[in-house]
């Protein structure tokens, strides 16, 4: 263990960004942006104003976000916290991507009543900027960039766009059926392929054509975020832990014993090396010797988020999830060096 301590928070965490060469952990609140020293866990700094749910984008020594109740990009200094606003818009940015050469992608807020959205282009050097897409139906939307593509999924009607990011112009757009994946992450993307969720099945297709490539049938139902790994194996995560291998287009599959315990949730380590957890432990798991090893007892804590970075793993754990939502109770922070792991 690296460093543990208690942090009171008055709101939703979002995401977690580290800095491994400034040594600096930035924990995103929807009250703030907060900075941590990566060695000690002491606080060094807290900004309530910039923050914007799944926005922040650290370059360089510059953490680029929206604003909570103003509209523009900001530029967050990550020594001090001082920010200020670099690109004005017409509307919130909700989130951002960029692309290969990095010029910006935004969501930003068309008309706040209607709930009605637009995807706009800017170039930071020509200071140029294009709408490419008015759409409506936000939500959890998931902004990607592959292969000169931008994929833009809205989420709660099940669409998604495929655009040109040279030409900007919409190349294909997909209706997913039966849409029930829950979380913001409703896709993955590997070399020239996508991989969707429905059901029990995931499909693969080709990024620029939507030509169908396999079908892959599960043996039961995922209802979490899926994620790919080191680019040859998707996670999903449910009841069961369902493990596939794009190389050979095999699954692994955890079954889940214990019909009082939650769901698994995983996430992904360095060289096929495996993080997850149930009611009682974190664990490692390598998938290449099938081996597990406990790295941390929860000791009836429950993990409110879990976040890997290189050799980092950060917990944030609660006595319980649900108060801690409601009443806004102090929760633990817990970093741990998973230098060992990835040897």
């Amino acid at each position: 263990m690296v460093w543990k301590n208690k942090n009171q928070r008055t709101g939703e965490i979002y995401d977690a960004i580290i800095c491994m060469k400034n040594k600096k952990m930035f924990l995103i609140a929807d009250d703030g942006i907060i900075c941590y020293n990566l060695d000690t866990g002491r606080q060094e700094w807290k900004n309530d104003q910039i923050v914007s749910l799944y926005t922040p984008l650290l370059v360089d020594n510059i953490l680029i976000s929206g604003a909570k109740n103003m509209p523009g990009i900001y530029y967050t200094d990550i020594e001090t916290g001082e920010s200020k606003c670099a690109i004005n818009t017409e509307g919130y940015v909700h989130l951002m991507q960029f692309d290969d050469k990095m010029n910006l992608f935004i969501i930003t807020t068309a008309d706040k009543i209607t709930k009605k959205y637009n995807l706009e282009y800017y170039n930071f050097r020509t200071r140029k900027s294009d709408k490419i897409l008015f759409f409506e139906h936000q939500a959890k939307n998931q902004l990607e960039y592959y292969n000169s593509t931008l994929i833009l999924n809205t989420w709660d009607d099940g669409m998604v766009y495929f655009i040109d990011g040279e030409t900007h112009k919409i190349i294909r757009k997909r209706h997913i059926e039966n849409w029930t994946l829950l979380g913001q992450k409703s896709f993955v993307c590997t070399d020239n392929s996508i991989f969707f969720l429905n059901k029990k099945f995931l499909f693969e297709e080709n990024i620029k054509t939507g030509d169908l490539i396999r079908t892959i049938s599960l043996s039961s139902s995922v209802h979490a975020n899926f994620l790919e790994v080191d680019n040859n194996y998707i996670l999903l995560p449910g009841r069961n832990l369902q493990i596939y291998n794009i190389d050979n287009q095999n699954i692994i599959e955890f079954v889940n014993d214990d019909k009082a315990s939650i769901d698994f949730y995983a996430t992904v380590l360095d060289n096929g090396n495996l993080l997850f957890y149930d009611n009682d432990y974190v664990y490692t798991y390598n998938m290449e010797k099938n081996s597990k090893e406990r790295i941390y007892q929860l000791k009836g804590m429950e993990v409110y988020r879990l976040f890997y970075f290189d050799k980092y793993v950060f917990l944030i754990l609660t006595d319980n999830i649900i108060e801690t939502l409601a009443d806004n109770k102090p929760v633990n922070l817990i970093l741990l060096n998973l230098a060992f792991f990835n040897q």
